[in-house]
């Protein structure tokens, strides 16, 4: 029940999950191994392998607890979004088990705004206002505001400590 595992559909691009983790299928990493994983959800359990290491007698039909990605992404995906924020600032929920525990930042393309209110690289954001973050999409909800020129109040962790950030959003306003 310890350690970590990468898990994906495109090797490029997979998302690490720890033992206990719940997974968008609904299934809970209950097993870490070398070679596979092992999957419960409602009482049913699964191995998936790692790449190579799958048995020569695997039988035909998989258990549909090893359908956690959807379909092999045979490209990159391409950046469409023209979401205002990840201009300035790229984010990420950070979740231990099925808990929130913070929201990860890191700068967007093409501005300067994410240093000059502050921020650095792989901050983790967990309480906004004063308020512990409990809900990731309200979380990042809350930053959006600093796009229309909303100030907000932080707190980050960052390297073993925490610290109170004022995040002025007049600096996404005025910079391009």
């Amino acid at each position: 029940m310890e350690g970590t595992v990468a898990l994906g559909v495109n090797a490029g691009s997979p998302q690490v999950y720890a033992a206990g983790s719940l997974l968008a299928n609904g299934a809970r990493i209950v097993e870490i191994n070398e070679d596979f994983i092992v999957l419960e959800r409602d009482g049913e359990r699964a191995r998936l392998h790692a790449e190579g290491h799958e048995p020569l007698d695997l039988p035909g039909s998989a258990s549909p607890l090893l359908t956690v990605g959807g379909q092999l992404v045979r490209e990159l995906a391409r950046i469409t979004s023209e979401d205002e924020l990840t201009k300035h600032i790229r984010v990420s929920p950070v979740y231990r088990g099925d808990r929130l525990e913070a929201i990860e930042a890191f700068p967007g393309g093409g501005s300067n705004a994410f240093a000059m209110m502050g921020l650095k690289p792989g901050d983790r954001i967990t309480t906004i206002n004063g308020q512990a973050l409990s809900d990731a999409a309200k979380g990042i909800a809350t930053l959006r505001r600093l796009t229309t020129g909303e100030a907000l109040q932080v707190t980050v962790e960052r390297a073993g400590g925490q610290q109170v950030l004022a995040l002025d959003g007049l600096a996404m306003r005025e910079l391009p």
